[in-house]
């Protein structure tokens, strides 16, 4: 039986990387800057300012152990969708008025039933 241990590394140095932008004005500016995760991953957090396509290009310098790179990659911002208009609720019958709506119906009722009874022993 073989075995194969894998060897984990804890001395792990995030590195820097730079983000510029280009907006579909053909406006190019430096984004800000952030740095990566031990797997050479990174997030950043930004609102743009205008609607439409943007390139967006992360560029790390190079260190003394690797070589300069970048990359690009295409995004579009879309403006926001408004928020449908609040609708009032459906206003329901305080239950005073329930109550009274169905007494008024019993009693209109009782007499139809009333009526009815003293005109067929007549």
């Amino acid at each position: 039986m073989c075995r194969h241990a894998k060897t984990q590394t804890n001395d792990v140095t995030a590195v820097p990387v730079n983000l510029f932008v280009w907006d579909q004005n053909g406006n190019y500016r430096s984004n800000g800057s952030t740095t990566t995760d031990a797997s050479g991953l990174f997030t950043y957090t930004w609102t743009p300012d205008i609607e439409g396509s943007y390139i967006v290009a992360a560029q790390f310098p190079g260190s003394e152990s690797y070589y300069p790179s970048s990359a690009e990659s295409y995004f579009v911002v879309m403006g926001a969708t408004p928020a449908p208009a609040a609708t009032e609720p459906p206003t329901q019958m305080p239950a005073y008025e329930m109550y009274t709506l169905g007494m008024g119906i019993a009693i209109i009722i009782a007499l139809a039933v009333a009526t009815l009874l003293i005109l067929r022993k007549h």
